[in-house]
């Protein structure tokens, strides 16, 4: 399986971003049935999707897994949908401040992501992984991204299998939000992205939502 790993830059004045450090650890692993690569996003809306989008064509993996950061997240949190709205509390990397708006005009209200969280957590918690299922990636970049990722798959009708993850904060890192007490070490992310990784490798469509 050719899988797409992304992950965002530190964004809104801090130095990290849980999904960067936490990528860079399993973009220098090797998988058995994986072939991966991994792509460093800029917090900009439009620009992120652009960057990815360009790379879905020159790689043409099967999946595209997005990370992104969760302040006072105290699981990993696999995304449901994505809904076709950018309001920014705070502007993004590039200035942008868009309240309000859709994302794609005419677009669908909300796109669910290819694969059911609910089946996901359950596997992932069986095996000891904190991880929970959201119900809204929010309505900054974060969403702006899969919303355009899975609108893109829909509109090419290319077979492109899209999740996204939200990490919680690093020990010791600051953001917006306070970390949990509990939250998972970075170790504990890595591995259960790894598993994560691995259920998707293996899962030959099994996973993957009904059409």
């Amino acid at each position: 399986m050719r899988l797409l790993l992304t992950s965002f830059e530190p964004f809104a004045g801090l130095t990290q971003n849980s999904s960067l450090e936490i990528g860079k650890a399993i973009a220098g692993t090797r998988f058995d049935a994986v072939n991966l690569d991994w792509l460093v996003l800029p917090v900009v809306k439009d620009v992120c999707f652009e960057i990815t989008w360009k790379r879905v064509k020159s790689f043409k993996p099967d999946v595209v897994l997005a990370l992104g950061q969760a302040d006072g997240a105290a699981a990993m949190q696999i995304e449901q949908l994505a809904v076709n709205v950018n309001d920014f509390e705070i502007p993004d990397n590039g200035g942008n401040q868009p309240r309000h708006e859709c994302i794609v005009k005419n677009g669908p209200a909300a796109i669910f992501t290819s694969f059911p969280p609910k089946e996901l957590v359950c596997r992932l918690a069986a095996e000891g992984v904190p991880v929970k299922r959201s119900y809204s990636a929010g309505t900054y970049v974060c969403n702006h991204l899969l919303y355009r990722l899975l609108h893109g798959s829909r509109r090419t009708r290319s077979g492109l299998r899209v999740g996204f993850i939200h990490l919680p904060l690093l020990p010791g890192q600051r953001g917006r939000r306070p970390r949990p007490k509990g939250a998972p070490m970075a170790e504990t992310m890595v591995a259960g992205l790894r598993r994560c990784i691995e259920l998707y490798a293996n899962s030959s469509g099994e996973l993957t939502r009904r059409k």
